[in-house]
């Protein structure tokens, strides 16, 4: 196994796909799971889709259930794009010898821009085309949805006048993130070339950038590349990067991660959900990235959680997964778009849990099918092009 600069050989070597990533998953053994995922990672990737496809629902459709609520209650479940950062930034290690090894940037972003954007791409062409079939759902001219729509995924969103001008609005988690990798080999490249030897000096980078995003975030910023969501981004993808080099220096071993960080989460998940006091970004977002998708994505690295969830099928679902993110809005739209009849309207408000439930399986039904037939050719041509 290829040792990380310093001497410290990690105990497991992640591959990175995209943001739903791949990892090979070595045990204390030093044995390799068959599987190039790790399933826990990828059913934490896949239950925070289905939360937020939940929360984009009831949103948008204002449908109300008696005894939880995805949007509008007490939590807030838009906070779960920081556990897709956190991943992201968590599997990450890797890089960091090899940018000190001398890869080069374009290497680097070309694999994971062709791999993201496509999808991208096609999703909001689609929900820019639905939207206006019925104009109404914009308050702006489709010129002026063009320019803002394409504002956001240059990661550009201070100079937007509303979300609702915005096609495809939650694709700014995906400019954020491509923002972040740049983030990531530049300061890493950067601290190389000074030839900074102080024994954590891999920590200072994304300790910097965690420590601007906070400071944008706190300071209500709202300038390109420095805003509500590139803040956000900032902050949980570097904080996954730390936890990865941690986790990756053997400062703790798989054999206690599992007992500790369940009883962490234990004690801690009911009051994020429940306390009122936390319904602001720097207390709510700071509260999960600490006390909840750190202790989740370490028992992630446990031997025996590797072991059980080596489950092929987690990774397809998890890919799909983010095609379910990217199309789920354009479908919903579709959705409302039928709501002026009013059989249909009856029907959903009627049986609002029902219609829930159909939206996920139609969304998760058309992902699988521009998985198979437009990402699966694409990845092909990929490797074929040596990408």
């Amino acid at each position: 196994m290829k040792e990380f600069k310093g001497g410290v050989s990690p105990p497991f070597v992640f591959l990175f796909r995209s943001d739903w990533v791949e990892n090979v998953n070595i045990t204390d053994s030093g044995k390799q799971i068959t599987n190039s995922r790790n399933g826990f990672l990828d059913i934490l990737k896949i239950g925070a889709t289905v939360l937020i496809l939940f929360h984009h629902f009831q949103q948008d459709l204002d449908i109300r259930f008696k005894y939880i609520n995805f949007s509008g209650d007490t939590f807030y479940f838009g906070r779960l794009v920081e556990l897709f950062f956190m991943i992201s930034g968590f599997l990450m290690f890797n890089y960091i010898s090899k940018i000190e090894n001398g890869l080069s940037f374009k290497k680097y972003i070309i694999k994971r821009v062709l791999r993201l954007m496509p999808i991208v791409i096609i999703s909001t062409v689609v929900d820019f085309f639905i939207s206006v079939l019925n104009s109404s759902m914009f308050s702006e001219r489709p010129v002026n949805v063009i320019f803002e729509t394409v504002s956001v995924a240059l990661g550009l969103h201070g100079i937007i006048s509303s979300n609702e001008t915005v096609a495809n609005n939650p694709m700014w988690y995906v400019s954020v993130l491509i923002w972040c990798y740049i983030l990531f080999f530049f300061s890493f490249s950067f601290s190389t070339r000074l030839k900074i030897k102080m024994k954590f000096n891999h920590f200072f980078p994304p300790l910097l950038i965690i420590f601007a995003g906070m400071i944008i975030i706190q300071s209500k910023c709202d300038y390109p590349f420095a805003n509500e969501y590139t803040g956000r981004g900032y902050v949980a993808f570097f904080a996954g990067v730390i936890l990865g080099m941690i986790v990756n220096k053997n400062t703790l071993t798989k054999k206690w991660m599992l007992p500790v960080f369940v009883s962490v989460t234990a004690l801690t998940i009911i009051p994020a959900f429940y306390f009122p006091g936390l319904s602001n970004w720097s207390v709510t977002s700071l509260y999960m990235i600490i006390f909840c998708f750190t202790p989740l994505i370490l028992i992630s690295q446990s031997e025996p959680v590797i072991k059980l969830f080596d489950k092929p099928l987690l990774g397809t679902l998890a890919k799909i997964s983010f095609h379910a993110y990217c199309f789920h809005i354009p479908i919903k739209r579709v959705i409302i778009n039928y709501m002026r009849y009013d059989v249909f309207k009856s029907f959903i408000f009627c049986n609002g849990l029902i219609a829930m439930i159909g939206y996920l399986v139609i969304v998760y039904i058309f992902s699988s099918l521009t998985y198979q037939f437009i990402e699966k050719p694409l990845v092909k041509w990929i490797k074929e092009k040596g990408c």
